[in-house]
């Protein structure tokens, strides 16, 4: 399957830990979670430096072996993404697109974009024309892709986009993602949001075979944002 937005374990049946005022969304289960997934061996509060040691990348999205500008976007980008993560949960305060939706929507959007973002990072510069990243036949074909060379910028685009999810409290300045000014950057922010826009897939019957995403409801969040920052990309929105 290549269905990356996916848990690594089965989902249980429980409420939400992303809803805006659950204070479960920060309790050490989920901390544990938010640990391993981004690659950290041990969480903040047990670790004696401010970067915890990191356990390698997932061998099995490596089939081809190494791509090297994958490899390095995602060394760059972990202490990135981890600061990310400890913004979660989203707050009803937000402005632009993510003002009109659901904070706990946005939040769970967020949260499945920062654990899964190693696989997702890998599928939006998949450089493979017949298979996606573990091997498998690609189901579409047809979407394109960020290539390789621009892995930094579409990981710093993905983030962007959990900031914009995640709403307006302390620390999400500090984490805001900058153009760097050049056309290279622009063309794979838009190419990030448009290619993520078509790949996430909210309801059964949009992709038969394919398991959705996300809930129904909080894939309308992430598309708006994904189409606000592909404006700002083109100079045509904040």
């Amino acid at each position: 399957m290549d269905d990356f937005f996916k848990p690594t374990k089965p989902e249980v049946k429980t409420p939400s830990p992303l809803a805006a005022n659950d204070e479960r969304a920060r309790s050490p289960r989920v901390q544990r979670r938010l640990d391993h997934l981004l690659g950290h061996t041990c969480a903040p509060s047990n670790c004696t430096s401010p970067t915890p040691s990191a356990r390698p990348f997932r061998v099995q999205f490596q089939f081809e072996g190494r791509r090297e500008p994958i490899e390095q976007a995602l060394a760059n980008g972990r202490d990135a993404w981890w600061r990310l993560a400890q913004l979660l949960p989203a707050v009803a305060q937000a402005t632009g697109a993510a003002w009109a939706h659901e904070p706990s929507l946005r939040g769970e959007a967020a949260f499945r974009m920062i654990e899964n973002h190693e696989a997702v990072l890998r599928d939006v510069c998949n450089p493979s024309k017949t298979h996606n990243i573990i091997g498998i036949p690609l189901r579409q074909a047809e979407l394109t892709r960020v290539p390789m060379e621009g892995a930094s910028y579409a990981s710093a685009c993905m983030r962007e986009v959990c900031r914009r999810l995640i709403g307006d409290k302390p620390g999400t300045e500090e984490c805001k993602e900058q153009l760097d000014g050049s056309p290279d950057c622009s063309k794979c922010w838009v190419a990030t949001c448009a290619y993520l826009m078509c790949r996430i897939q909210a309801h059964k019957d949009e992709m038969p075979g394919r398991t959705p995403d996300f809930s129904y409801n909080s894939t309308f969040s992430i598309r708006a944002v994904l189409q606000e920052v592909a404006l700002h990309a083109m100079g045509m929105g904040p």
